[in-house]
């Protein structure tokens, strides 16, 4: 169910979903999760970073704002 679970949310990443999948998969600790958001995000930088609510996550949640600057300025996404 929470393989299910993953694979849905990731199919349904867009830039209307993408913080509260970003939160689900922080919450949860789902590497899947996160390393798709991550990509979206990357992949969508410039529509994503410049949305006000997701924007919001530096303030409401820093830790996971920290973790998606990393991954979005590396390559692989990944924390080293």
């Amino acid at each position: 169910l929470y393989r299910i679970s993953e694979t849905s949310c990731i199919r349904q990443l867009s830039l209307e979903t993408i913080k509260s999948f970003l939160l689900l998969g922080h919450l949860h600790e789902s590497q899947p999760l996160m390393e798709a958001c991550f990509d979206f995000v990357r992949n969508n930088a410039a529509r994503t970073l410049t949305d006000p609510d997701i924007v919001t996550l530096a303030q409401e949640h820093a830790t996971l704002w920290s973790k998606l600057r990393m991954a979005v300025s590396n390559e692989e996404g990944t924390e080293k």
